[in-house]
């Protein structure tokens, strides 16, 4: 039993003194094996563009609508039958011309019931003038008469009023936008008749917040654009600025003014309007897409010794896709405009400015 043990510690002995043999071996005689090296920084392609301060134009553009100059309902005055419709919806018209015809057979008798009653006033006036002037008659009883005479006469008018009541006429020169009665129809006073639309002048219509309404000007000239017509512009006059804002959303309203004869625009397109705040000087313009916003942050990102700083920015405006900064950039420096998600604040970046930037879609809302 004694000798198993012994043997078994005589062969543990030679085999930790073979392990340690093998390993000097291997220090000795090792393979020249070079030496890893940890991996330099991975550098970021960037694109940049240089600060150089500006003037640039601060503006808002606002939703608008087109209305007509003018937008008249013409309400029937007399009672009766209409016998004749003269226009149409389409139809254009001058002032005054004659819309339609009500039944004016009872108004013509009571007309010509006028006309007699005048005659016969008017011959009994001159009878007591000539009474009078011979003193045959008192001034009591002229002026009796003349006061007869003077009735009679505002009978006469009046019934050839109630006549003329009876062929409604255009209050303005337009276009019928909508027939409102039939022919045949009996209608009575007030009762709507047509609605006319002057639309040789439109009004472009819009709401603008407290805080621009005090940089408008009376009879300035703005310019806007119609939906229809995205590829041009046109300029409206500015005519009509409201005294009190509209309670529902603290707006004023404004008016635009302009001629148009073609017709081409028309009441119910929707507009778009620019309105000039201010004009900004020495301003600090970037591209939209060069600031990130970072938790609550804008930032920015320039080159300083081929490395990527970041810059915690203030914008004043955004205006057509680009951000004017208000501090913290300045002039002469580097700013990343693209690349600039992908680094850090310390990444190594390799400027290549062959990149151009990607349009980006207007948004003129500047910030609080």
């Amino acid at each position: 039993m004694k000798w198993r043990i012994n043997k078994g510690k005589t062969i543990f002995t030679a085999i930790l003194m073979l392990a340690v043999l093998l390993v000097g071996l291997l220090i000795v005689f090792r393979p020249d094996i070079p030496d890893i090296e940890a991996p330099a920084a991975q550098r970021i392609a960037v694109t940049t563009m240089k600060v150089e301060p500006q003037s640039m134009a601060d503006e808002i553009m606002l939703p608008a609508r087109a209305v007509p100059f003018d937008d008249v309902i013409v309400a029937a005055e007399q009672a009766g039958r209409i016998i004749a419709l003269h226009i149409d919806q389409g139809d254009t018209v001058r002032q005054n011309d004659t819309l339609l015809q009500i039944d004016d057979r009872p108004w013509r008798t009571g007309l010509k019931r006028a006309e007699l009653a005048m005659r016969d006033a008017r011959r009994d006036v001159e009878r007591v003038r000539d009474l009078r002037r011979s003193g045959a008659i008192s001034q009591s009883d002229l002026d009796t008469a003349e006061t007869r005479f003077d009735t009679t006469q505002l009978a006469l008018e009046d019934a050839q009023l109630q006549l003329e009541r009876c062929t409604p006429s255009a209050p303005l020169s337009g276009i019928v936008e909508k027939r409102l009665v039939s022919a045949g129809e009996y209608v009575n006073p007030g009762q709507p008749l047509f609605r006319l639309l002057n639309t040789e002048r439109m009004k472009i219509v819009l709401d603008v917040p407290e805080r621009d309404v005090g940089t408008l000007r009376f009879g300035e000239s703005y310019a806007f654009t119609l939906d229809p017509y995205r590829d041009e512009l046109f300029e409206g006059d500015m005519r009509f600025i409201a005294a009190a804002a509209d309670p529902a959303n603290n707006a004023f309203r404004v008016e635009l003014w302009i001629d148009n004869p073609d017709g081409r625009i028309r009441a119910g397109m929707i507009a778009r309007a620019r309105l000039k705040r201010r004009t900004i000087d020495d301003a600090v313009i970037l591209p939209l897409q060069a600031v990130v916003p970072m938790s609550g942050q804008n930032i920015v990102y320039v080159v300083e010794a081929d490395h990527a700083v970041r810059r915690i920015v203030q914008l004043d405006a955004i205006i057509d896709g680009k951000a004017v900064i208000r501090r913290g950039i300045s002039e002469g420096d580097e700013v990343i405009i693209d690349g600039n998600r992908a680094v850090l604040d310390g990444t190594p970046v390799t400027v290549d400015n062959d990149w151009r930037p990607a349009p980006v879609a207007n948004n003129r809302n500047s910030p609080e």
